[in-house]
């Protein structure tokens, strides 16, 4: 518009309450459609970085296997190829007993014959093992191996059973404190952290977590949610645990004993006494608002004990 249309849409917008409730509505949905599209750009590059990290991983797991299997075929190799040594009589300590026993002409000549005996039955026959190729492994003895899992997140991450991880997921329930709805105001950091939650963007969001002067336990429980969300699992646990023994409301001790639970599901059989233990404590309290979901998902994945 030119400058005298500008002018009087200013004015109008000064003096009508609902042209300006208009254009405040616009200013929102254009802030959303950039967020949208920020956080659908920032799903791409981080799908994109996993990739590269699972083929950096494979790599080095491969690299891990075949350089020491390489080593040990070669050192094979290398020992069944080396020349039988001739040792003569200089070679050995003469005793007092071959010395006096024996002249020299006649020690070197019976070792000549001595060797050569030894010597001829292995000429032109040579018997070369079969390699030996290293023990296959299961996935937990693997990423239990220190020597061969340079990265500990790696060890980790090779224990998690990806259909267990993927119902964790299903069961997660935000809980009502990180709850943000859409025609809400951000009107507070915490309103801030709550959008970046609810939008998926998790690194953004515990990095204005941490500013957000939340107490010291309160923090530890929404650190735990970003953590899980982002696949961290047992960084997850440790900050649910440190607060688990604490002095708690019923409603927050019910949601530690749930989101534990979930964490742990994530593992599958590796982690079924913490799912045992859990779910023990739990069924002490018959009125756990978590019991019925936690008996039935025992019961579908098979690890309930009888």
């Amino acid at each position: 518009m030119d400058e005298q249309e500008l002018r009087a849409f200013e004015e109008a917008l000064r003096q009508d309450p609902v042209l300006q409730k208009e254009v405040e509505l616009q200013k929102m949905l254009i802030e959303d459609l950039k967020l949208a599209g920020l956080s659908h750009k920032i799903r791409t590059i981080q799908k994109k970085q996993l990739r590269y990290q699972r083929i950096k991983y494979a790599l080095i797991i491969l690299s891990a296997i075949l350089i020491p299997a390489a080593i040990l075929i070669l050192s094979n190799q290398g020992r069944q190829d080396a020349p039988i040594e001739n040792k003569g009589p200089d070679s050995f300590p003469a005793s007092p007993d071959t010395a006096i026993s024996r002249p020299d002409s006649l020690t070197d000549a019976s070792d000549s014959i001595d060797s050569e005996e030894k010597i001829s039955p292995s000429k032109g026959k040579e018997t070369k093992q079969a390699p030996q190729h290293p023990k296959k492994e299961t996935k937990e003895e693997f990423a239990t191996r220190k020597d061969t899992i340079p990265d500990p997140e790696l060890a980790i991450s090779l224990l998690i059973d990806p259909k267990l991880e993927q119902m964790a997921l299903r069961e997660y329930t935000v809980p009502d404190e990180l709850v943000f709805l859409r025609s809400s105001e951000i009107g507070s950091l915490l309103d801030s952290v709550k959008f970046l939650f609810n939008e998926e963007k998790y690194t953004q969001g515990l990095r204005m977590l941490n500013r957000s002067g939340l107490q010291p336990d309160e923090l530890k429980f929404w650190t735990a949610q970003f953590y899980f969300k982002q696949g961290r699992y047992e960084e997850s646990i440790r900050q649910l645990q440190a607060i688990s023994e604490k002095e708690l409301t019923k409603k927050r001790r019910e949601q530690i004993d749930w989101y534990l639970f979930l964490n742990h599901l994530t593992y599958g059989p590796s982690h079924s006494r913490d799912l045992d233990r859990i779910y023990q404590k739990v069924q002490r309290h018959p009125d756990h608002r978590y019991l019925k979901k936690m008996t039935r998902i025992l019961s579908e994945t098979g690890t309930q004990k009888k």
